[in-house]
C-alpha cells in the first residue's frame, strides 16, 4: 500500500493504449471505509497489482493528477468530494491537459439503474455493486489489464464468464436461503417451546473474555448470545455485516464467530483480516457445507456441551 507521492512518482509508468508498460497494473483505490479498503488491497495484491489508497474524492483528484494509473476504482458516497465530482475532475482535468484517459470504474452500492446511468453520464467507464464480489472484481480488473479489451472475442468471453457468475450466485443464493430457512424454523421450535438456555440447569460462569458473533437473524442471535453468556463470555453481537466488520479492530475479542452464509466469497478473506487482530476465527457452518476454510468450523445445531468442549480446545 503507497500513498507517498515521492514513491508513486519513482515508478510512474509509460500508458500505451492505456495499459502499464510494467508487468504489474497500477490501480488507485478511492474508498473512505478502511475495511473495504483492506478487501480491495488484498484482492488486488492477489492479482499482481501495485495499490494506492485515497481516502476522499479530494485525494484521488490530487493523486491522479501528480500520477498515472492503469485504472481507478471509485467509491460513489466519501465525504469532503464524492466519487461522482471527483470523476468529472479526472476527466477534465485529463482533457485540458490532453492525456489518455485512465478509466474509471465506479463502486456503488445504489442497485437502480438511473444511479448507474448517472455515473456512466458522468464519464466513468464502469460500475461494480457493493458489496464487491471478489470474482467480479478479479474480471473486471483483468478485462482493463489487456489491451486488445475491444476484441469481440474478448468481450464474449467476458460476457459468459459473468453469466456464469451470475447463475453460480442465483443457485448459492437459493441455497443460502433454504439453509437459513431450515435454521429459523428450528430455532422458532426452540423458542416456542420455551427451550432456552436461561432454563437449562447451566451455571452461569463468570465472564472474563469477549466473543464478537455475527448471526444472520435476530433469533438466533439472542439464543447463541444466551449460550456463550453461560459459558462465561461477554457477547457482542449483530446481523449486520457492516457493523461485524467496523467491531472487529476497535476491541480485542477472543473469539470472531460468523455464520458463513453471511460472508460469501468474501469469508476467506474476512478470515485473514480477523486473525491479524490476533483473535480466532471461527465460522457456523449454516450451509453444511464440506468447503473447507482456514478457520475453526463449528456446527449450527445449538449443543451446549459440544461447543463448548470445541471451544475450550482452541
Amino acid at each position: 500500500m503507497e500513498n507517498s507521492n515521492t514513491k508513486l512518482e519513482e515508478r510512474s509508468i509509460t500508458r500505451e493504449n492505456g495499459i502499464s508498460s510494467k508487468s504489474k497494473m497500477e490501480i488507485l483505490a478511492a474508498d473512505d471505509n478502511l475495511i473495504n479498503q483492506k478487501l480491495l488491497t488484498t484482492v488486488l495484491k492477489k492479482l499482481n497489482c501495485n495499490v494506492t489508497l485515497a481516502l476522499n474524492g479530494n485525494e484521488a483528484v490530487s493523486i491522479r493528477k501528480k500520477n498515472n494509473f492503469d485504472l481507478i476504482l471509485m467509491d460513489i458516497q466519501m465525504p469532503i468530494k464524492g466519487g461522482v465530482d471527483a470523476a468529472k475532475e479526472i476527466i477534465e482535468y485529463e482533457k485540458e491537459n490532453n492525456l489518455e484517459h485512465i478509466p474509471i470504474v465506479a463502486l456503488t452500492g445504489n442497485t437502480q439503474k438511473s444511479d448507474k446511468d448517472e455515473y456512466i453520464s458522468a464519464g466513468m467507464d464502469d460500475y461494480m455493486s457493493k458489496p464487491i464480489n471478489i470474482k467480479e472484481l478479479e474480471l473486471l480488473v483483468k478485462s482493463y489489464s489487456k489491451v486488445d479489451l475491444i476484441a469481440e472475442q474478448k468481450i464474449a468471453e467476458q460476457k459468459i464468464a459473468e453469466q456464469k457468475i451470475a447463475e453460480q450466485k442465483i443457485a448459492e443464493q437459493k441455497i443460502a436461503e433454504q439453509k437459513i430457512a431450515e435454521q429459523k424454523i428450528a430455532e422458532q421450535k426452540i423458542a416456542d417451546n420455551n427451550i432456552f438456555y436461561e432454563d437449562f440447569n447451566i451455571e452461569t460462569q463468570e465472564k472474563n473474555e469477549a466473543i464478537l458473533l455475527l448471526k444472520n437473524s435476530e433469533l438466533s442471535l439472542k439464543i447463541f448470545s444466551l449460550l456463550f453468556n453461560k459459558m462465561g463470555f461477554e457477547v457482542h453481537g449483530t446481523t449486520s455485516i457492516d457493523d461485524f466488520l467496523e467491531n472487529i479492530k476497535k476491541s480485542k475479542y477472543k473469539f470472531v464467530m460468523f455464520d458463513d452464509v453471511m460472508l460469501g466469497n468474501s469469508i476467506e478473506l474476512v478470515i485473514d483480516i480477523v486473525k491479524e487482530s490476533y483473535s480466532i476465527p471461527c465460522a457456523f457452518n449454516v450451509l453444511n457445507s464440506a468447503k473447507k476454510l482456514s478457520c475453526e468450523v463449528i456446527s449450527s445445531r445449538i449443543n451446549y456441551e459440544a461447543i463448548k468442549n470445541q471451544l475450550a480446545k482452541l
